[in-house]
């Protein structure tokens, strides 16, 4: 989930409502662009372990069209109830008919379309004063003159813009280039879902852990029933062929559960973190789990100091366990007041009790001398217990604001940066870091504000942090590695050979114990998107060539919040000689996408 998700007021898109229409715009698709790749045809599911890939899967059940007769735009309805031509979003408050709607597709007579999120565009009821809404708990929006929800009016844009968010592309539009023919030094089997089940309409920002006694999945899930995001989780005992799906999902009715981050203990034992945001103010949940399906009672790990009490926030917890100690520690990025203002921005951690049972006040983690935004940790451990942090940080809150709100370019500029800490163990935990804070990436790199992934060898002799650089047409993929434990850093290595073409993000990594580093991501060389990997064996001084996770396309879109939503992240992970790659895929067909779901391929480590 993006920043803003959370932290904007609520606002006629995708990025709000599970207060409105978050789970409604996922479910209800959006007018195909020309050009649009087509996803594999679509089939009805959701059931877990089912085998297939991105692009099969079940609609997400939450928005409806209807027939002759029905219900005019903006009116209120329930599934089917609206006309001909018209969906109903059954999570906007009492229903709401509309449409997608562009130069292409005009709103039928009584209506305009606005733009509710960059890109996207619905019909809404054409008004001159809130008596034309005739419903309560809508107005007319003063400038648009269409009836929204009350709490939206002000925070919609007028008109329509063509659809944006497909990443980088060549100059002239087109494709990169063609897909790999060599599948590369693993093989990946077929992707199965391991979200979906009956309470959820669609998911996304999957992780996993895997260990000796089995593997679990949490992810982000919009309820079925058009209720606020929750946390969601599946639970596979056989080695990752099959998973059961949750039947609970974790987050409060009233709680917009965002961001989850899951951990494994040497004994086996789960923990699981998410932040949620209530009218009350942020929360850190963590809770443990012997197996992965009964979990303890969620503990809100966040102190009084923890959090601005006047409006703060906190984004993309990273959870780690300590070998040496056994204690779940979260690193998280906190805001002070609305986001979008001035800040501070920090890098906090906290530290629990074995089993999550209790955590003590937090620390700042960066040096705080810097003004800058800061967000994005990433956290591990090596088996001395010292701790490893990364984070990005930018000079420009214009730029950031740009990436998180629409991520049409994530163009990345030299006021952002990736920067490291080293904290060490001591008696009362992990403190915080006694050295200052190290720059990772070099002064040149155009850096991109999307979550770098930290590898960290056994003996933390080896570190390594992949992030993503580039301009406004392409983004690449580079990794930076440090011998002295993070005291310096080596300048950044490509990892994927196609530079200077398309769009490469959302990385993950993983360092087996041969000390070969796996480094995942997403990208839509070829006008569609799809997982790579790469590996490098000589300590990420060379990868070999890109190679693909699964070679079933799917719809590519950049910008969050929308039906074919990627995500913020996607993970690699190793266990059982067997490495796991976990990614959210849109499904769907002819370039509508209907809803997102998690993937998992698997492949044995040779």
């Amino acid at each position: 989930m993006s920043l803003l998700a959370a932290m904007r007021p609520i606002r006629l898109s995708c990025l709000l409502l599970p207060l409105a229409f978050s789970a409604a715009c996922r479910g209800a698709g959006r007018a195909a662009d020309a050009g649009a790749p087509a996803a594999s045809s679509s089939s009805s599911g959701g059931t877990s372990g089912a085998s297939g890939g991105p692009g099969t899967g079940g609609d997400g059940g939450s928005a409806s069209g209807g027939g002759a007769g029905g219900q005019p735009l903006g009116s209120a309805c329930g599934a089917g109830d609206c006309a001909a031509g018209l969906t109903c979003l059954t999570a906007v408050p009492g229903g709401y008919c509309t449409a997608a709607c562009g130069a292409a597709a005009p709103c039928p007579a009584g209506g305009a379309c606005v733009e509710v999120l960059p890109g996207q565009s619905a019909c809404g009821r054409s008004c001159a004063s809130d008596v034309d809404c005739a419903r309560g708990g809508f107005s007319c929006d003063p400038a648009c003159r269409v009836c929204i929800p009350s709490l939206t009016v002000g925070q919609i844009a007028c008109g329509s813009s063509p659809a944006v968010g497909l990443g980088g592309h060549r100059p002239d539009g087109g494709a990169c280039g063609a897909l790999p023919v060599d599948a590369g030094p693993l093989a990946f089997g077929p992707p199965i879902e391991v979200s979906g089940g009956p309470l959820s309409a669609s998911e996304a920002e999957g992780v996993l852990a895997a260990g000796d006694a089995g593997i679990v999945v949490a992810f982000m899930a919009a309820p079925a029933d058009g209720g606020a995001s929750r946390i969601g989780t599946a639970v596979s005992t056989d080695r990752g062929a099959t998973f059961e799906v949750g039947t609970a999902l974790a987050g409060g009715e009233d709680e917009i559960a965002f961001d989850p981050s899951l951990a494994v203990d040497g004994s086996g034992r789960f923990y699981l973190a998410w932040a949620g945001v209530t009218g009350s103010g942020a929360h850190l949940w963590v809770e443990s789990s012997a197996g992965g399906v009964a979990w303890s009672t969620p503990v809100n790990a966040l102190s009084p100091g923890d959090v601005d009490p006047g409006g703060g926030a906190i984004d993309k917890p990273s959870l780690a366990v300590s070998p040496a100690d056994g204690r779940p520690y979260v690193a998280f990025g906190e805001f002070s007041g609305e986001f979008g203002g001035a800040g501070p921005y920090q890098i906090r951690l906290v530290g629990g009790a074995a089993g999550a049972a209790s955590f003590s006040p937090g620390a700042e983690v960066d040096n705080g001398g810097r003004a800058a935004f800061r967000d994005l940790p990433s956290l591990a451990f090596d088996d001395s217990g010292f701790a490893y942090l990364t984070w990005v940080e930018s000079t420009d809150l214009a730029a950031v604001l740009e990436d998180q709100a629409s991520g049409t370019t994530l163009a990345g500029g030299t006021a952002e940066s990736i920067w490291f800490a080293l904290l060490l163990p001591g008696p009362q935990g992990v403190s915080p870091p006694k050295e200052p804070n190290v720059e990772v990436s070099g002064a040149a790199d155009r850096v991109v504000v999307d979550r770098p992934a930290l590898a960290v060898s056994p003996d933390g002799a080896n570190l390594y942090v992949v992030y993503v650089v580039g301009g406004d047409d392409a983004t690449d993929i580079v990794v930076a590695a440090s011998e002295d434990e993070g005291a310096t850093w080596g300048s950044a290595v490509p990892v994927n050979a196609d530079r200077g073409c398309a769009t490469h993000f959302h990385p993950a990594a993983f360092l087996d114990g041969g000390g070969r580093l796996f480094v995942s991501w997403v990208d839509n060389r070829d006008g569609t998107g799809h997982v790579f990997y790469a590996v490098s064996e000589d300590g990420a001084r060379t990868f070999g060539p890109a190679a693909l996770v699964s070679p079933s396309p799917f719809v590519f879109d950049t910008l969050d919040g929308v039906p074919a939503w990627l995500g913020g992240y996607q993970t690699l992970a190793g266990a059982g000689g067997r490495l796991f790659s976990l990614f959210t895929a849109p499904t769907g067909g002819a370039g509508v996408e209907t809803a997102a779901h998690v993937y998992l391929a698997a492949a044995p480590l040779p």
